[in-house]
């Protein structure tokens, strides 16, 4: 051919798609394309960890409490039940709990125990310097079957969390979510650092479960100190 290539053409053929060293990277990079894919996976699956109105998932010790939050919105309303405005003042609905000791038990039913909760209404008037107390009528029977040592639903403490009622029996350690006139159990409060088999509480030195704080979308209960007290108050009266 005029002005064409006349040299050898050895070692053209060399090069060839199919040969083991191409078809070596293509595992390469398709080994790659998975892991690339399972990783973004991953990161998609995992929980928000911005806290925007969110509870995000998050587990803490510190030096005296465990912090638990799950992917759920937490619930603000407080108080449960609206205030309403009346010619009076302000109106509040409150309740109260009662922790009966060994009283609690059924007198007429087996393996049963009460307690009683007593709804009323708290009346703040419009010069905020009078404050009006109403209950109803009659009390709401609060009955559970769990018990310790023949002991139960000695209900110490009323909180609202997360937009519902809860109360703790410092006997068993149970934690109750009280619907109307019934209570559901939601979990139990160990004796010490949570790893006794006891539920409740003890007096010098155990976690009474009297006391609980609400802290914005946690609550933490704590343990209380006795003293005594009618030693200091009657000394105070000999003075």
């Amino acid at each position: 051919m005029p002005g064409g290539y006349k040299g050898s053409l050895k070692g053209v053929g060399d090069i060839r798609m199919g040969s083991p060293a191409v078809r070596f990277k293509k595992n390469i990079v398709l080994g790659t394309a998975v892991i690339m894919l399972l990783v973004l996976l991953v990161f998609l699956l995992l929980p928000d960890t911005k806290n925007n109105g969110i509870a995000v998932s998050n587990y803490s010790r510190g030096s005296d409490f465990v912090h638990f939050t799950t992917n759920a919105l937490y619930n603000r309303t407080y108080p449960l039940t609206p205030p309403k405005s009346t010619p009076n003042g302000r109106k509040y609905r409150i309740g109260l709990i009662s922790d009966l000791d060994t009283n609690s038990k059924s007198t007429d039913k087996k393996h049963l125990w009460n307690a009683y909760y007593l709804k009323g209404d708290l009346t703040i008037n419009n010069y905020h310097d009078t404050v009006t107390v109403e209950f109803d009528s009659e009390p709401v029977t609060l009955s559970s079957q769990l018990a310790q040592g023949g002991r139960g639903m000695e209900l110490s403490e009323l909180i609202c969390f997360n937009g519902k009622l809860y109360t703790v029996d410092d006997r068993t350690g149970v934690v109750y979510e009280v619907q109307d006139s019934t209570v559901v159990p939601w979990i139990i409060l160990p004796d010490g650092d949570g790893a006794s088999g006891k539920g409740g509480s003890k007096v010098n030195g155990w976690p009474k479960r009297r006391v609980c704080c609400l802290l914005e979308d946690w609550v933490k209960n704590g343990q209380q100190q006795l003293e005594n007290w009618s030693t200091t108050f009657l000394s105070g009266l000999k003075q």
